[in-house]
């Protein structure tokens, strides 16, 4: 379930939002539940338990949204911020709390479906994995694996955190599992996931945690077009 937060001074704005993001999460069969702060300290509080929040930039006479956004960021730097306003000389400022989009009002239905789509896609793949009792007992997070890597007849996951599973799986198998999610082969052994990639050398590609994979000249215009096209998507 995705937890929604709203903060909105102006009850038919408030009214008008509400209604956009039922529609959205309904028609995508999403499940949601949705909470209406009046008093930011209350988020605030609460915002580890929030997953996106839609943020009026002037809340009231007192209090700045801009503020109160990056004080959330401060707290949850996972939380999706979306910030509402009628006035877009404000806009610069949401970078300051690294806001994921933000909505002029009066915001339409099919506006705010467009623009809420990748963000909500990015959300759901911070949660997509599998479950294999072949190859490990708990389930296992795409966003946890650095790279797949095919070797002596196997395949092996190369986790964040270190570990690495092997699986009896061919390359193949792993390529069509993650087709949906952002990974892109880099050399004919290796498959990469591109959220996990910090930079590039000449004929390399560097990793968060400094390691160094292969891109193969073969595979290197498809994998950097695949690099630039998620860039995009998550922007």
């Amino acid at each position: 379930m995705m937890n929604i937060a709203v903060i909105e001074d102006d009850n038919q704005e408030l009214e008008n939002l509400i209604v956009c993001i039922k529609n959205f999460f309904t028609k995508k069969e999403i499940s949601f539940h949705i909470d209406v702060f009046t008093d930011p300290n209350k988020l605030l509080q609460n915002i580890n338990e929030i997953d996106l929040v839609f943020l009026d930039i002037q809340i009231s006479k007192d209090t700045n949204g801009i503020d109160v956004g990056i004080e959330l960021r401060k707290r949850n730097i996972d939380v999706k911020i979306i910030f509402v306003t009628n006035y877009t000389e404000y806009l610069i400022d949401g970078y300051r709390a690294n806001a994921s989009r933000y909505f002029v009002k009066p915001i339409s239905q099919s506006h705010f479906d467009i623009e809420i789509s990748n963000v909500v896609e990015d959300y759901l793949q911070r949660f997509a994995g599998f479950t294999d009792l072949r190859i490990c007992t708990h389930k296992i997070y795409f966003q946890n694996i650095l790279y797949i890597e095919f070797c002596n007849r196997r395949t092996i996951l190369h986790l964040i955190n270190g570990n690495k599973i092997k699986t009896i799986y061919q390359l193949k198998y792993w390529i069509d599992t993650v087709t949906a999610f952002p990974f892109a082969q880099s050399y004919k052994s290796i498959i990469v996931n591109l959220n996990q990639i910090s930079g590039f050398s000449k004929n390399n590609i560097i990793l968060i945690n400094n390691e160094s994979i292969p891109l193969s000249k073969h595979y290197k215009k498809e994998f950097e077009n695949a690099y630039y096209h998620n860039i995009h998507r998550r922007m």
